[in-house]
């Protein structure tokens, strides 16, 4: 049996040892911290009272957005580990509980960090100027994913095309044609 100190120094090196501990130690906060801060992957096989605490779930995330999606619907549903979720890794907005979807602060953060992750934003917010900028801005391509009208609003199709030429695909026939926005995309 592997004592708790020889583990600690392991799960420094590779977090994912965790899966090899016993339950006990799968059940010691310090052992499940030390695992999800080394490799966030690992919140997978925390013990299941540990899967619920806030600060194991909290260090996971900041590590991986994506470890969201090993947390519980509890969990989920914090609006701290949901923002801290989706600043780390943006796609991390499709595990969140469906309220945080259309909370904008929470989607700016997600579409800031990639843009693509406004597919996981509400209707609502795939409608929202503010929301959509921001989106294209950081990846052109993220128009597809924005609602029938901004893929008309020339502002947004400009900014998406200036970011990445073959956005022009998804902007309205209309824009597709309009020479600014065709030489925004370098066509």
């Amino acid at each position: 049996m592997v004592d708790k100190a020889r583990l600690l120094r392991t799960l420094k090196l590779d977090g994912l040892q965790l899966s090899h501990a016993s339950h006990t130690l799968r059940a010691d906060k310090d052992v499940a911290l030390t695992a999800v801060t080394q490799n966030a992957y690992a919140l997978e096989f925390v013990g299941d009272k540990l899967s619920s605490n806030r600060e194991i779930v909290l260090a996971a995330v900041n590590n991986r957005g994506w470890a969201l999606e090993l947390a519980n619907t509890h969990m989920r549903g914090d609006r701290e580990i949901v923002a801290a979720a989706v600043q780390q890794d943006g796609f991390a907005l499709q595990w969140a509980i469906d309220p945080f979807k259309n909370d904008r602060d929470i989607v700016l953060k997600s579409v800031t960090q990639d843009g693509m992750s406004l597919q996981f934003a509400s209707p609502a917010l795939r409608r929202n100027v503010e929301v959509v900028r921001a989106a294209v801005y950081q990846n052109g391509m993220a128009l597809i994913h924005a609602d029938i009208a901004l893929q008309s609003n020339r502002d947004i199709v400009l900014i998406a095309v200036a970011n990445n030429g073959y956005a022009l695909q998804y902007a309205s026939e209309a824009l597709k044609t309009n020479r600014d926005v065709r030489l925004a995309a370098n066509f």
